[in-house]
């Protein structure tokens, strides 16, 4: 699951890029068992970066192993298709 912003972020070439506002990772192992499952919300603002995309901050709540899990992490993002 990747849930974008109702309004995509300007771009310095003109184009704007629809950006997460969630995301969902999700991991199993060959058996189909579920290792990973990770819930973020963007929560910082996002920053044209170097190259052609944006990069933010996120919190998770997540599950390792059946194992509840939280913390913080960095996200770069890039949505070429359109330019």
């Amino acid at each position: 699951m990747t849930e974008t912003r109702a309004d995509p972020e300007p771009t310095p070439y003109g184009k704007p890029m629809p950006v997460p506002a969630r995301t969902r990772f999700r991991v199993c192992d060959e058996a189909g068992d579920l290792w990973l499952d990770l819930r973020t919300v963007m929560d910082t603002p996002l920053t044209y970066g170097l190259g052609s995309g944006f990069v933010s901050g996120f919190a998770h709540e997540s599950h390792w192993r059946g194992a509840p899990i939280s913390g913080r992490g960095y996200l770069e993002y890039i949505d070429r298709r359109n330019g």
